[in-house]
């Protein structure tokens, strides 16, 4: 570090100790960086040596937008009692992508929030996110909105 800055040669390693990533970082750029296989052996000629990516939906945002189309259900109860809003929801992406442990954070009402539990359950796997050019568990947040039409 220099001045609260990332300076140098930066060397990450995964759990197993391995050799995943070399950063030159200047004055918190990016200056050169090398990536490593799973083995630790420098990997020539990839162009996509990622630092770090959040995990996605597979599609991005339209991808999202067509899979809640396609599969979510508006509550009978929630509909009979004008009931909308937006379930703020958290789940974990593993390394293979699939959706863990889903939790509600805020909801509108109960019937939303199994609603949008079950929407996470039935999803497919998404792309994980990746740390210094491995694949690692991320905390993900998401918001399901419901809107009575």
């Amino acid at each position: 570090m220099l001045q609260g800055k990332k300076h140098g040669e930066w060397i990450f390693k995964d759990e197993k100790s391995v050799i995943s990533q070399r950063i030159i970082y200047q004055t918190d750029s990016i200056g050169e960086i090398t990536c490593y296989d799973e083995q630790g052996a420098m990997e020539l000629g990839k162009n996509d040596c990622i630092e770090k990516k959040l995990g996605t939906f597979l599609g991005g945002l339209t991808g999202w937008r067509t899979f809640l189309e396609r599969n979510m259900r508006y509550p009978d109860d929630a509909q009979r009692d004008k009931l909308s809003g937006i379930v703020h929801l958290k789940f974990t992406i593993d390394v293979d992508g699939n959706v863990k442990n889903p939790e509600i954070i805020s909801s509108p009402g109960v019937s939303l929030s199994k609603e949008a539990l079950r929407i996470m359950l039935i999803s497919p796997k998404w792309i994980p996110a990746e740390m210094h050019n491995r694949k690692v568990e991320f905390v993900q947040t998401q918001r399901i909105t419901f809107a009575l039409m």
